[in-house]
């Protein structure tokens, strides 16, 4: 019994600081909110976004 609250209150300490942490940088002025990667392999240098029409585009060499 005494296991699995232990175990319990583990998961929720876990779950807890895991929200906290989301919540934390997401405020963050100066820090990028979203991150760019490629469906497949690799791409080179990522340059020319451009906002047109309501929507962002992303040009890379």
């Amino acid at each position: 019994k005494m296991i699995k609250k232990t175990a319990l209150l583990l998961i929720l300490f876990g779950i807890s600081t895991c929200l906290v942490a989301q919540d934390a940088t997401y405020k963050e002025q100066y820090r990028p909110q979203f991150h760019f990667s490629p469906a497949i392999n690799w791409m080179n240098d990522p340059n020319g976004m451009v906002y047109y029409d309501g929507e962002y585009h992303l040009f890379y060499q």
